[in-house]
């Protein structure tokens, strides 16, 4: 995952607003999985941002969540991954 989709996930969700997008994770035995995350910044009374909530949804077809990704990529002007396949 480029580096640049992180920055910019912990810059939305530190200003207080949600982030949804797709995301590629590595599991613990190496191997990887792709995610559609939804990222909610809690706050408390004085606004200020105590925790967040997370929702993820396994996507198990590489092929649609690297489509997915590149047209996130494309609109966020990130860089694209190459297809395996």
């Amino acid at each position: 995952m480029p580096r640049e989709l992180f920055k910019l996930f912990w810059e939305v969700i530190k200003a207080g607003k949600v982030f949804r997008g797709i995301i590629k994770n590595k599991a613990k035995d190496g191997s990887h999985y792709w995610v559609d995350v939804t990222i909610v910044p809690v706050v408390d009374t004085n606004g200020v941002i105590v925790k967040y909530i997370g929702a993820r949804y396994h996507i198990s077809s590489d092929k649609i969540a690297e489509e997915l990704y590149n047209n996130q990529a494309r609109l966020l002007g990130l860089a694209l991954i190459k297809s395996n396949s």
